[in-house]
């Protein structure tokens, strides 16, 4: 059963759809918070959050696999234990920037938060039931349902990449995942947008190919028109990215020396950050130390302004070479967004 009450958004929270609620961090909540506070981290669902009784739940492992399982939470916690800082971000964080506009949930940049999530490995728990036959994808299936009763969100993943990235998690900054978040259990896919960790997870079941379902062939694909038409490509890993969150766009500073700060994140390690102001040289940001092969990283950069209107910019590079483009990469859906970050300040007599 899904249960979509109308609510208020909570004080680090934006509103952005009713029901069911989809609700995006402030940036003043992001900022200085490497690890973002589970009231402050983005919530993204497609049918409502479904009511879960964790001791009636059971995840079940099937398909290609020598012996079927059905396992409990506490089968789940007699597993070895593993926590790893992974940033999600929602496929869709950022679309208002695309001109054309694009359709979908208006997320402005706070659709995308770094949590320490902790669990157990899937490749421990398909050891468990074996893999068997011609087994080459991992479908992952959710508790929330579609109007038909159907499951509404499956996902699949290559089986060897699922197997050596995949986290199962029950605990999201050390407490018990939030049913917002996907208790009792959840995937986390280190390195792929987070439509790819789904949340409430009740069946992962191995196939010969990928799931057929509409959340992989239709959304959540980079849909472009081309002379002989549109044609559609997997959103897949996360895109390189710089985030300011200090200053905000449309503040007002004191003249002098303007700190710049914010976190750098894709689909592995970020190597470098850079900001300019008015269109000046790029110069490098310091970088803090990393907190995780797939979290992001907090930087930080000091900037003269002199009093009047400037506009800062900042652009990421990851370690594989890509970096941030100066457009947005439009596609039909707004997926993707990942554009050289601007904000716009006053700077004003100190």
């Amino acid at each position: 059963m899904t249960d979509t009450p109308a609510r208020s958004a909570p004080a680090p929270l934006v509103l952005r759809e009713q029901a069911p609620p989809q609700l995006e961090a402030t940036l003043e909540a992001l900022d200085g918070q490497p690890v973002t506070p589970v009231e402050s981290f983005y919530v993204r669902s497609h049918a409502g959050t479904p009511r879960i009784d964790p001791h009636a739940w059971r995840l079940a492992i099937g398909g290609g696999v020598r012996a079927e399982r059905r396992l409990t939470l506490e089968a789940l916690r007699a597993l070895p234990a593993h926590e790893q800082a992974v940033t999600l971000e929602c496929a869709g964080n950022g679309r208002t920037a695309f001109d054309p506009p694009a359709p979908g949930i208006p997320w402005g940049p706070g659709a995308v938060g770094t949590a320490r999530w902790s669990g157990v490995r899937l490749a421990d728990v398909l050891d468990l039931a074996g893999v068997a036959g011609d087994a080459a994808h991992a479908w992952f299936e959710g508790a929330d349902l579609g109007g038909s009763g159907a499951p509404c969100f499956v996902r699949s993943l290559p089986l060897a990449l699922a197997r050596e990235r995949v986290l199962l998690a029950t605990h999201m900054n050390g407490d018990p995942l939030t049913p917002d978040h996907g208790a009792p259990l959840r995937a986390i896919v280190p390195g792929w947008y987070a439509m790819a960790s789904v949340k409430w997870l009740t069946r992962i079941s191995l196939e010969p190919m990928p799931a057929p379902g509409p959340e992989m062939t239709q959304s959540y694909c980079y849909w472009r028109e081309h002379a002989d038409g549109w044609r559609a490509t997997p959103v897949t890993e996360i895109r390189v990215k710089a985030l300011i969150t200090r200053p905000l766009d449309g503040a007002r500073v004191p003249a002098g020396t303007v700190r710049v700060a914010g976190f750098a994140w894709s689909a592995g390690p970020v190597a470098r950050v850079q900001v300019a102001a008015d269109g000046a040289p790029w110069r490098d940001a310091a970088l803090e130390p990393a907190i995780g092969a797939y979290a992001w990283r907090a930087w930080h950069a000091e900037l003269t302004l002199a009093p009047g209107a400037h506009t800062i910019a900042a652009r990421a590079t990851d370690a594989a070479g890509a970096t941030q483009p100066e457009r947005v990469d439009w596609n039909r859906d707004g997926y993707g967004a990942n554009a050289v970050t601007r904000v716009a300040v006053t700077v004003v007599p100190a």
